[in-house]
């Protein structure tokens, strides 16, 4: 009986030792996971604003390099008017020459633009119909509406756009442009990063690894 006794009590003392143990393994699990929680959200409120200004000085710098780019190479008389001359035919044999003639042009700008991480050099003609993609020039032709906010925003508004998009293959921080002959809007170009190019101006910035 007093044997019973001594594994029923030796019995109960390992389950209740059981269930203090597994409490006290609990509040200690639970405290750090909390204490942890709580570091990692302190140095998040601290980084965050650091990281969100980097983000829009790589951003801005990305958007200004567009900008020189277009102000310069491609808000040209000559490019605008085969832009112009691509809006007053649908012979297909007229736009090939006139394709022809604005990849020649420009494919050593856009050769030289990828040092500067733009990846896509992209004309449309109004109504987002794709003249010439410089990283794609044998597609052209097709409508982009539904596909490209940015380029129906520019064909609406007729001014300039930034923003991050998806495309059809691509996504990308886009900058799309309006081009004009004298009054006459004659289509638009868009001039366009990867993360890459993000992620290389944001290196410079700061020694973070940036993911996307």
């Amino acid at each position: 009986m007093l044997l019973n006794n001594f594994f029923k009590d030796k019995k109960y003392f390992f389950i209740l030792s059981s269930i203090f143990i597994l409490i006290l393994e609990l509040f200690v699990y639970f405290t750090i996971a909390y204490v942890k929680q709580n570091d990692t959200d302190n140095y998040l409120s601290l980084v965050t604003p650091d990281f969100e200004t980097h983000l829009k000085v790589a951003n801005t710098h990305l958007t200004d390099i567009s900008k020189i780019f277009y102000d310069l190479e491609v808000n040209r008389p000559d490019i605008i008017e085969i832009m112009y001359e691509a809006t007053q035919t649908k012979d297909k044999a007229k736009l090939a020459i006139l394709r022809a003639r604005l990849l020649k042009k420009l494919s050593p700008t856009y050769r030289y633009m990828k040092k500067y991480y733009v990846r896509q050099l992209h004309f449309q003609l109004p109504h987002s119909i794709s003249f010439l993609r410089f990283h794609r020039p044998k597609k052209f032709g097709d409508s982009l509406v539904g596909v490209r906010a940015t380029l129906e925003y520019v064909n609406k508004y007729k001014t300039p756009v930034s923003a991050f998009e998806e495309g059809r293959i691509f996504n990308g921080f886009r900058n799309v442009y309006p081009i004009f002959k004298g009054n006459t809007f004659v289509g638009t170009v868009e001039i366009s990063f990867s993360f890459a190019g993000m992620q290389e101006v944001l290196s410079k910035i700061d020694t973070t690894s940036y993911l996307f």
